[in-house]
């Protein structure tokens, strides 16, 4: 099942691999209002547990594939949340808040623990999980990677490059092995042991398709075949989706090659699709 967010709007839903959308309405969510400015949504692998966010406010769970939705406040019930991730059985969750910490969940949602990494005030800008829950990794805007083995107990800050690099989406093999990290103008990097050691892809296709205005990524399960979108900012690229097959791995390889597919406005939706058809 997929699922699609708006900045403000409602949650969709579809069952048949995205051909067709639901609209969640106000009865299907607790308090009558399914207008909210949602950020992102996860989901358990068989799509039955989803859990969302929303801007300055609290987190949303279903347990019957978007059927119903109740509010749990996490927090102060302010916090500016940014994304949102699952693992497979829907158990395991772990969220991340602009300029704040990260929350872990270990019942669906239901209760949250806050887990303060850094200095906690850390401007996270994308987080991703093994299939089991137990390895994470988080990316941080203007900042460094930060990993987990520990269903996020406890942190580790892995510092790429300078230290100072704009991320803007982070995607993991089921295993948590292969990571895929991208920025926002910039290149791609990955991993191949959990996040310890990064390498820069420096080149897509082109000296024209190095450095990117990177808007999202995701892994299919053995973290072989990705799947990125960059942004079209007032250049001559096209925005695109990018396909690698062979893990992300440097210029030239077969997988690295824009398709023909063109697309405008960019949301983490298209992540979120491409995830769920992927995996």
């Amino acid at each position: 099942m997929e699922y699609e967010t708006f900045v403000s709007g409602h949650i969709h839903l579809s069952s048949d691999s995205g051909v067709t959308w639901t609209e969640v309405t106000n009865a299907m969510v607790e308090g009558g209002d399914a207008d909210k400015k949602w950020e992102a949504i996860t989901s358990s692998s068989d799509g039955a547990k989803l859990a969302a966010t929303i801007t300055h406010g609290n987190i949303w769970i279903s347990s019957d594939s978007g059927a119903t939705w109740i509010e749990i406040t996490v927090g102060d019930g302010l916090n500016s949340w940014d994304d949102i991730t699952s693992s497979n059985d829907g158990t395991k969750l772990a969220a991340t808040t602009e300029l704040a910490n990260i929350w872990t969940s270990s019942d669906s949602g239901a209760t949250w623990t806050e887990i303060t990494v850094g200095d906690g005030s850390n401007n996270w800008d994308g987080i991703t999980s093994s299939s089991d829950g137990t390895k994470l990794a988080a990316v941080v805007t203007l900042g460094n990677i930060w990993r987990s083995s520990d269903s996020g107990a406890t942190w580790t800050e892995v510092i790429p490059d300078d230290g100072l690099s704009n991320w803007d989406g982070i995607t993991s093999s089921s295993d948590g092995t292969k990571l895929v990290a991208i920025k926002w103008l910039g290149n791609i990097f990955t991993s191949s042991d959990s996040g310890t050691t990064w390498t820069e892809v420096n080149k897509l296709n082109s000296t024209e398709y190095g450095s990117k205005y990177w808007n999202g990524i995701t892994s299919s399960a053995d973290g072989m075949t990705l799947a990125a979108i960059s942004a079209n900012i007032g250049t001559s690229v096209p925005s695109a989706v990018w396909i690698s097959s062979d893990g992300g791995a440097a210029a030239g390889s077969t997988g690295n090659t824009a398709s023909s597919a063109t697309i405008s406005g960019l949301l983490g939706i298209v992540c979120t699709l491409l995830t769920l058809m992927l995996c």
